[in-house]
């Protein structure tokens, strides 16, 4: 093999890189599940809220309203 000026081989030196490289992918595919599973919680939660809300303001109307207003 070739040796580098310092006396090591092509694959002692990059052997560090790519190892640094394979880390920063896996935790960068982490960070990326989590952020993907914070929003959908986060956009449950408030699709959830908003609904019981809605709901509570229709349970709230007078009779009446329902004769003048279709449903949906």
């Amino acid at each position: 093999m070739d040796t580098l000026g310092s006396g090591k081989t092509m694959s002692q030196v990059l052997r560090p890189i790519i190892l640094w490289f394979t880390y920063l992918g896996i935790g960068a595919s982490c960070a990326g599940y989590l952020e993907i599973y914070c929003f959908e919680v986060a956009g449950m939660r408030q699709a959830n809220r908003i609904r019981r809300q809605y709901l509570t303001a229709l349970l709230r109307q007078e009779m009446g309203f329902f004769d003048l207003h279709d449903s949906g």
